[in-house]
């Protein structure tokens, strides 16, 4: 299914071949394509009779919908029908915000992001992807609202934290710092431990000079 963006071209080429070369209609919603006004943004082009081209200038969302190809002679008719949505980029409506927490009490990330078709969100970690696991979990509450959970976060959680929103017409991304500040346990600081001090004990050894007069 075709989803252009604004002001897009839109291309849409079909081969029909039958004898003798049939005659062929576009249609739109409906009702026959009208090229012949000059403020339509529809073209219809035919190559060697059996190629149909139809093409929409400057693509916007009231072209949005269900066009129709009929090829038709004297020994029948067959029609092709292709529907065309639009392709909206994504769009963080509520982008990330900085945020200090402390360490045991969950953590949560909210954006609010929308697009067409809605994107695929991605969740990183200093430009890491992250995986969900049993702390880490991605949600989706609704329409827009995408929301990062980490369940008992530590200070080693603490750093900058992206979500990328990617669809078939762009992506998009938004950041913030995340600081986790510890609850006074102190878990997971080590003290070094206390050094013992040994005091050693040396004999000392004095030699004296005894005058032989001294012995008498």
């Amino acid at each position: 299914m075709p989803q252009p963006q604004k002001n897009d071209t839109l291309t849409l080429t079909l081969n029909v071949q039958g004898f003798p070369d049939p005659d062929i209609q576009w249609k739109f919603r409906g009702w026959d394509v009208d090229t012949s006004s000059p403020t339509s943004n529809l073209r219809v082009a035919t190559y060697g009779g059996s190629e149909t081209v139809l093409t929409v200038h400057g693509f916007t969302q009231q072209n949005v919908g269900q066009y129709q190809c009929v090829a038709k002679n004297q020994y029948g008719e067959a029609q092709q029908n292709i529907f065309v949505e639009y392709a909206d980029r994504p769009n963080f409506m509520q982008p990330l915000q900085n945020k200090v927490c402390s360490s045991g009490k969950p953590l949560k990330l909210d954006v609010r992001v929308e697009g067409n078709p809605f994107p695929e969100i991605k969740w990183l970690k200093e430009w890491h992807p992250l995986v969900e696991s049993s702390r880490i979990k991605f949600v989706q509450d609704g329409p827009y609202l995408c929301s990062l959970i980490i369940n008992d976060p530590m200070w080693r959680d603490s750093g900058i934290y992206s979500c990328v929103a990617v669809n078939d017409a762009g992506k998009a991304s938004t950041s913030c710092s995340v600081t986790v500040e510890a609850d006074g346990e102190y878990n997971d600081v080590q003290l070094p431990s206390k050094r013992k001090v040994l005091l050693e004990a040396r004999k000392v050894r004095e030699i004296y000079e005894i005058d032989e007069a001294d012995e008498k």
